[in-house]
């Protein structure tokens, strides 16, 4: 039988990801990076997508949630 350590080489040794949503994240990112060095802005309508990313959709959800941090850290103090 196989111990985690040698399971985790093989796993290794197919580029596993081990931190997919950081990924999906930073290349939605990147996206909005490039939307922005080519509109001059990041005034992304919400039906937007890019290589089939909704890139809309994902920076309104950014803002949500920086919206509800704030109002959470707001109603804290």
């Amino acid at each position: 039988m196989f111990n985690n350590k040698e399971r985790f080489k093989y796993l290794e040794k197919l580029n596993i990801d081990w931190t997919p949503k950081e990924t999906e994240w930073m290349e939605k990112y990147y996206l909005l990076k490039e939307y922005k060095s080519v509109y001059g802005n990041i005034d992304v309508p919400y039906e937007y997508e890019i290589n089939g990313v909704p890139l809309g959709v994902f920076l309104a959800n950014q803002r949500a949630l920086k919206r509800k941090k704030n109002k959470y850290y707001n109603n804290a103090a």
